[in-house]
């Protein structure tokens, strides 16, 4: 509108200027979502959804990572759900990753909340004090998507597996450390899904971090890039049901995945910490 148009509808101030409109790829990441709403809890799957566009980066390859936060229509004064649709050139989904699901924020939920903590107080208190709460996993942690549970890390000088090909044929492969003086940690971690529709993970160099007692970060090894053919198993080595951790993966409400992330350190490092990052954000503390 220009200020002329403005002044004739007795206003001293020009609107501000119409956000750019969105591209076809943004377009495309809105009308997916809103075709499929399976990804989210099953209260917000049904009814009008208000989704905007809060960042889009595009891709050296030609897809756009959009992240868009969605809501119910109307009245709604809780927190948004947020999510990323990475999308090809051509508006197709290439993966969805759910971030947080809509957040109500009424009264009687915060009374609720009160409530339930008076009465889980004295609970928390007898598990405290008892046996019952000595026995509490302390490796078994929730976040606001996943629950983890991690086993303790142990350390080897290399991994030997066996994984059958396409064919049936049992293959023997290897993990070696990069740096012939390193070692590899291993740590068994299981992923739970028990409340999101679907949980989106990406597992890979930024899915998580081990913590040394010497305060270095140490990030996953890429296990399929180094896993190498070899003609025979050292049974020294050998990890029997090694699965390595390292690939886009949908687990479904109720559904885990339990499988090994291998990192390289030096001989002899200790840790304190496992955090997770990927889509949610846990810390473990051994």
């Amino acid at each position: 509108m220009t200020q002329e148009s403005t002044a004739s509808r007795g206003r001293g101030e020009a609107k501000p200027p119409a956000p750019p409109p969105l591209s076809p790829q943004e377009q495309a990441a809105i009308a997916y979502a809103r075709d499929n709403r399976e990804a989210y809890p099953k209260r917000w799957r049904r009814g009008e959804i208000q989704y905007t566009v809060i960042n889009a980066e595009p891709r050296s390859d030609g897809n756009m990572l959009v992240t868009m936060t969605y809501r119910p229509s109307g009245r709604f004064k809780g927190r948004p759900g947020e999510e990323t649709l990475l999308m090809n050139p051509s508006g197709g989904l290439v993966e969805r990753t759910q971030i947080g699901s809509p957040q109500e924020a009424y009264p009687w939920i915060l009374s609720g909340v009160a409530l339930l903590s008076l009465i889980a107080a004295p609970i928390l208190i007898w598990f405290i004090l008892t046996d019952e709460g000595r026995n509490i996993n302390p490796l078994y942690v929730g976040g606001r998507i996943l629950w983890i549970q991690i086993e303790e890390p142990f350390l080897v000088p290399t991994i030997h597996y066996q994984n059958p090909s396409v064919s049936g044929e049992l293959l023997n492969w290897q993990i070696a450390p990069k740096n012939p003086e390193n070692v590899l940690a291993m740590i068994k971690v299981t992923l739970i899904n028990q409340q999101t529709a679907q949980a989106r993970v990406i597992i890979d160099e930024a899915a998580a971090r081990m913590i040394s007692t010497d305060g270095h970060n140490y990030s996953p090894t890429d296990v399929v890039a180094e896993s190498q053919l070899i003609e025979s198993i050292n049974n020294n080595f050998k990890q029997d049901n090694f699965v390595g951790l390292w690939r886009p993966v949908t687990i479904n409400t109720g559904e885990n995945l339990v499988g090994w992330m291998v990192f390289e350190v030096p001989p002899g490092t200790e840790f304190t910490e496992f955090r997770w990052v990927a889509s949610d954000l846990i810390t473990i503390r051994f």
